[in-house]
């Protein structure tokens, strides 16, 4: 059986939309949380997950922000990111029951470890394999002489925004496979201009390179 992992979809739909597309035999999902936010679309991302496919969807830091009605950090462009989506934003039922945690034969899999963003080369000590997301980069590494795995971000790569970033997992083989694919960048800003999003929000995303 194969199971679909991602993580920090963060409201960009055409790139989930493409990526069940490229692998629409797949019924099993697992989001490992912040499927909300940025994007344009969070409602719809949210109810794609929950209606359309099979998917265990975690709990990451911007549906905590989502479900207390506001943002804690300190970041000025997050904080009017975060204005502008949860403004209409209306799935909360479906957040609700979004999970801390959950397991893949032998992983441990969550948003994140300690809140901390753990990167390829961060220095953290774990007691279990894990598979983690938050950092929006693609990893597989041993860490404390366990397998530390982070798909990247699906709706959000930091290098280049118009990639999207995932795992397929194989429990007959027991391994994980580090994919990524292209989307088409232009409907997202699209919709941003559409739904009348700051410039800021527009040019931060404008800003970063595309393959």
């Amino acid at each position: 059986m194969k199971t679909l992992i991602i993580s920090d979809l963060h409201g960009n739909l055409p790139a989930l939309e493409d990526l069940h597309n490229l692998h629409p035999s797949i019924n099993n999902w697992i989001s490992l949380g912040d499927n909300v936010n940025y994007g344009p679309w969070s409602n719809e991302c949210v109810q794609f997950l929950e209606q359309r496919i099979n998917c265990i969807s975690l709990i990451g830091n911007h549906e905590k922000y989502f479900l207390q009605g506001f943002y804690e950090g300190s970041n000025k462009l997050v904080e009017i990111f975060f204005e502008k989506c949860f403004s209409t934003f209306c799935e909360f039922n479906i957040l609700k029951k979004y999970k801390k945690n959950t397991t893949l034969d032998n992983f441990y899999l969550a948003h994140t470890i300690k809140n901390k963003y753990i990167f390829k080369d961060t220095k953290v000590s774990i007691d279990k394999h894990s598979v983690i997301g938050h950092s929006h980069q693609q990893y597989k590494v041993k860490k404390s002489g366990f397998m530390l795995i982070n798909p990247g971000s699906l709706g959000q790569d930091r290098a280049y925004i118009n990639r999207g970033n995932y795992i397929i997992y194989c429990s007959e083989t027991k391994k994980f496979q580090l994919k990524r694919f292209i989307y088409n960048f232009n409907y997202l800003i699209n919709e941003m201009k559409s739904k009348k999003y700051p410039d800021e929000c527009i040019n931060y995303y404008l800003s970063k390179e595309r393959l």
